[in-house]
C-alpha cells in the first residue's frame, strides 16, 4: 500500500505510513462513543411524562394547601376592612350638616298636616308629566324674564303688587303640540277664596321640560293683607300642585 503523502510502499496490512506515520486507513468509531465523544453514562436520560405529571401534581397539591391554611385569614382581615369602610361613611353622613336653601329661591314650601291632602301629587296625568317645582315670585304688571325673577316664599307687604306661580314640569316629547289648562284657586289667610282663575298654556312637541305661570295681584303695592297663603294647582280635575307664601308687613325705619 502507498503512502498517499510521502509515497512510501507500505505493507497491505500496515495500518500507518513506515516513514511519516500518516494513517493509511480510515479509524471507524466505536459504537460506544456518542456524536460529541460522551460515554453512554454521561449522556443525561430525558424526564419521562409521568415524572413530570407527579411533579405538576405535587406543586398543585403544595399551593392547595397553602391555599387553604391562609385563604380564610385573608378573607377575614378583607371583611374587616369592609365593615369598617361603611361604618366610617354612615359616621360621615350622619354628622353631614344639613344643605342651606339658595337665598331668594324655594322648592316646593312644606304642607301642614291638616292641608296634606292636596299637596302635589308628583305627575299631571293626563299629560304623562312628572311635577318638579313650584315657585313664587313677585313683579309688576308685565312679568320679568326667567333669569330676572327673584324666587322666595315670604314677601313684604309694602313692595308687594303680583304674586306669581310658576310650575315646572318634566315630560317625554310629544308627537305634536298639546293644549292644556292649569285651574287655580287661591285661598286668603283665614281659609276663604280669594280668586278663581285658569291659565290656557301648551306643550310644544319638541319640549322635555317647561314652566308655566300665572299671577295674582295690583298694580300698586300694599294690597295684600298680612299672612299666610296658599294656592291649589289641578288639570282636568286632578290636583297636581299646592304652594304655601306669607306677606309680612311694612318695614320699620330706623
Amino acid at each position: 500500500m502507498i503512502c498517499p503523502k510521502c509515497g512510501t510502499e507500505n505493507g497491505d496490512s500496515s495500518m500507518k505510513c513506515v516513514k511519516c506515520w500518516r494513517p493509511l486507513q480510515p479509524v471507524e468509531k466505536g459504537p460506544w462513543l456518542s456524536p460529541k465523544g460522551k460515554l453512554p453514562e454521561q449522556i443525561p436520560a430525558k424526564k419521562s411524562p409521568q415524572v413530570r405529571v407527579r411533579r405538576i401534581a405535587s406543586i398543585l397539591l403544595v399551593m392547595g394547601v397553602l391555599f387553604s391554611v391562609f385563604a380564610p385569614s385573608v378573607i377575614e382581615k378583607i371583611r374587616e376592612y369592609e365593615n369598617e369602610g361603611r361604618k366610617e361613611k354612615a359616621g360621615r353622613k350622619a354628622i353631614r350638616p344639613a344643605r342651606a336653601p339658595k337665598e331668594g329661591k324655594t322648592i316646593l314650601p312644606d304642607v301642614p298636616k291638616k292641608e296634606q291632602g292636596n299637596a302635589p301629587h308628583g305627575i299631571v296625568p293626563s299629560l304623562g308629566a312628572k311635577v318638579t317645582s313650584l315657585h313664587f315670585f313677585e313683579s309688576g304688571y308685565h312679568t320679568p324674564a326667567m333669569g330676572q325673577r327673584i324666587y322666595a316664599d315670604r314677601f313684604l307687604r309694602d313692595r308687594c303688587r303680583y304674586i306669581n306661580w310658576e310650575l315646572r314640569l318634566n315630560h317625554p316629547q310629544r308627537e305634536k303640540r298639546v293644549d292644556f289648562r292649569i285651574d287655580e284657586v287661591w285661598y286668603k289667610p283665614d281659609g276663604s277664596i280669594l280668586a278663581k282663575q285658569s291659565l290656557s298654556t301648551r306643550l310644544q312637541k319638541t319640549w322635555v321640560h317647561s314652566f308655566h305661570h300665572h299671577s295674582w295681584g295690583w298694580d300698586e303695592p300694599s294690597h295684600w293683607p298680612p299672612g299666610q297663603y296658599r294656592v291649589d294647582l289641578s288639570v282636568n280635575g286632578a290636583s297636581v300642585a299646592v304652594g304655601l307664601f306669607t306677606v309680612t308687613g311694612t318695614l320699620t325705619h330706623q
